[in-house]
């Protein structure tokens, strides 16, 4: 069974085929643009990015666990307190409705 993509489309499970033909190009499909600034940050992040609506935001330490996740509803720009963060190097991560990371970028709290 084989089945033709394009890749503009977005995702789709082909875990139940043997042959798979993609057309469109790879950047055609361009991940969320993240902005954790100030970077390196002492008091508070504010991640930007103009598709938060309707998705949640997560920050992982180094080791991948999730230190801090909160919803991003409505907004462009959200602001994280760093408080209970440690000092060290963070990935932030944009996350849509489906639980699929659609932006990723480094900050240094």
């Amino acid at each position: 069974m084989s089945l033709t993509v394009n890749a503009a489309c977005g995702l789709i499970d082909l875990s139940g085929y043997t042959t798979a033909n993609f057309t469109g190009s790879p950047s055609e499909i361009k991940p969320a643009e993240v902005k954790p600034y100030p970077n390196p940050a002492s008091n508070q992040i504010q991640i930007s990015n103009q598709s938060l609506t309707g998705v949640s935001i997560r920050i992982l330490d180094v080791h991948g666990k999730t230190d801090y996740q909160c919803s991003a509803l409505g907004s462009q720009i959200v602001s994280i307190n760093t408080d209970g963060l440690s000092n060290g190097l963070y990935l932030s991560e944009i996350i849509d409705a489906e639980g699929m990371v659609t932006g990723k970028s480094k900050c240094i709290v």
